[in-house]
């Protein structure tokens, strides 16, 4: 869930790390969310390759 949070740049206002947007500026920080996002989406790609890995390596018995 945290890293579908940062990939949605969503993840420092929901732990805390950052107060909801202001009405002026409705986005977080340009380059803080890019980096969560790059982050969030290598670690997401990551977990699906490692579940597929081990969904297609199970024994049958």
């Amino acid at each position: 869930m945290e890293a579908w949070l940062k990939f949605q740049g969503l993840w420092r206002i929901v732990s805390g790390s950052q107060k909801r947007p202001e009405r002026k500026s409705p986005s977080p920080s340009k380059d803080n969310t890019t980096a969560e996002s790059a982050t969030a989406s290598a670690t997401a790609a990551a977990q699906a390759e490692l579940l597929e890995a081990k969904t297609l390596h199970q024994p049958s018995g």
